[in-house]
């Protein structure tokens, strides 16, 4: 009989190394901006994102619109940056917001979407930009807030053999999933049947 153990995962390697974004989505950086609160820090790095943050950083210096123009005509389109400072003069504000209209403008072959994901305690958010289709949210909360699961292997001699690891909320669709059974869901993790597992959960 195998045992199979539900822990917290502990492993702290998973977000030193950032390896944590190739259990979210294929291509994170590209695909996924997170705004951080003071708690956590954001992932910033897709060239819509950074293209977007560019552009809205010339507003601040420029005193008009032939200055903005001036800026950046080089790089886009000018009926492209009139739609960016008539959307400027309307806000009058350059916050991140604003910047993801901006990537919208900037990068209509894109469809952009934005959301909020949310940890176990109030203090953990933060605010994503995304293109559509890319990642799902509820993954994305676990592993950026670090609630994983080791799904721990054990033989009948109580040796540990592998080990697979999980955000919270796919074990909890697996748990309650309609229809489903959790025990055999569990079990083809490792290609086992259902009645050759014990299931053991951290309480």
């Amino acid at each position: 009989m195998y045992t199979i153990k539900i822990v917290p995962c502990t492993d702290s390697w998973y977000w030193d190394s950032d390896e944590w974004k190739d259990f979210v989505c294929e291509d994170f950086d590209q695909n996924v901006v997170i705004v951080g609160n003071r708690e956590n820090a954001g992932v910033e790095e897709a060239e819509w994102w950074r293209d977007a943050d560019r552009v809205s950083s010339e507003l601040d210096y420029a005193n008009d619109y032939e200055d903005f123009l001036y800026a950046l005509e080089d790089e886009f389109p000018s009926n492209t940056l009139q739609t960016i400072w008539d959307l400027y003069l309307n806000d009058n504000m350059v916050n991140d917001e604003f910047r993801f209209e901006v990537a919208k403008i900037l990068h209509p072959e894109l469809q952009l979407e934005s959301g909020t994901i949310r940890g176990s305690v109030q203090r953990e958010w933060a605010y994503v930009y995304y293109v559509n289709g890319s990642v799902d949210l509820d993954v994305l909360a676990d592993w950026y807030f670090g609630n994983v699961l080791d799904v721990e292997l054990y033989d009948e001699n109580g040796e540990y053999q592998e080990c697979t690891t999980l955000p919270d909320s796919t074990i909890f669709s697996m748990r309650f999933a309609k229809g489903g059974n959790y025990k055999a869901d569990i079990a083809e993790l490792f290609s086992l049947s259902p009645d050759e597992i014990i299931i053991e959960e951290d309480s």
